[in-house]
C-alpha cells in the first residue's frame, strides 16, 4: 500500500498601509524660540511645599493626640504639646496655602504656551483655506 502525503498549506495575505499625508506648515525661528522659552519656563509641580504641609499636619496631629493622652499632673508637657500643635498646624495651613498658588501659576503657564501655539496654527490656517 503506498503512502500518500497530504500537506496543509495555509497562505495569509497583508495589506500594508501607507500613512496618510499630513499637512505642514513652516513656522518662524523667532516664534518658535518664543514659544520654547515659554515652555522651558514651566515649573514642575511645586510638592515641595505640598509635601512640606502635610509632614506638618502630621507633627501637629501627633502633638494633638500628646496634648490628651499626658496626664495631666505634668501641665507643662501639656502646654508644650498645645504650642507645638498650634504652631505646626499654622505651618501646615501656610504651606498649603503657598502650594496652591504655585500650582495656579503653573496651570496659566502652561495655558499661555498652549494659546501660543493656537495662535500660530490659526495664522496658517487662513493660508490653507485660500
Amino acid at each position: 500500500m503506498s503512502k500518500k502525503e497530504t500537506g496543509l498549506s495555509f497562505t495569509q495575505q497583508y495589506r500594508i498601509v501607507e500613512p496618510l499625508p499630513e499637512d505642514a506648515s513652516p513656522i518662524l525661528k523667532s516664534e518658535w524660540r518664543r514659544i520654547r522659552k515659554m515652555v522651558e519656563r514651566i515649573r514642575p509641580s511645586g510638592s515641595l511645599f505640598n509635601n512640606l504641609g502635610y509632614v506638618l499636619l502630621g507633627i501637629s496631629g501627633s502633638a494633638l493626640v500628646g496634648a490628651f493622652t499626658i496626664p495631666k499632673t505634668e501641665g507643662t508637657s501639656s502646654v508644650i504639646c498645645w504650642a507645638i500643635f498650634g504652631a505646626s498646624l499654622f505651618a501646615a495651613l501656610l504651606c498649603m496655602l503657598f502650594s496652591h498658588q504655585q500650582r495656579g501659576t503653573l496651570v496659566s503657564t502652561k495655558g499661555d504656551a498652549l494659546n501660543e501655539m493656537n495662535n500660530l496654527e490659526n495664522k496658517y490656517k487662513g493660508l490653507k483655506e485660500q
